[in-house]
């Protein structure tokens, strides 16, 4: 016996041979509806799994771009406290 989804799908009249009722059709009809429901759904969730990888991604980077800002900073700090003790061990 072929199960309500493909009873829906072929056709409105019942195969030669088989009683069906109304309520096997719509019980057909509704699960292929679900069906299609669902596989319009993962798409969905795929973007949103997507969407939450860039931005894990995103905050990585921007986490990564302040500590070498700091560090850039730090080294320019190095730089000019050793001008400052160059400047003073030369004589004037």
């Amino acid at each position: 016996m072929a199960t309500y989804r493909e009873i829906s799908r072929a056709a409105y009249a019942p195969p030669k041979g088989e009683n069906i009722g109304c309520e096997t059709l719509n019980t057909g009809c509704l699960q292929r509806i679900a069906d299609a429901t669902e596989k319009m759904a993962e798409r969905y969730d795929c973007l949103i799994r997507e969407r939450d990888r860039y931005q894990a991604a995103a905050h990585t980077k921007a986490l990564e771009i302040e500590h070498l800002r700091r560090r850039i900073s730090a080294y320019k700090a190095t730089v000019t406290r050793m001008k400052r003790a160059a400047a003073k061990a030369r004589p004037s």
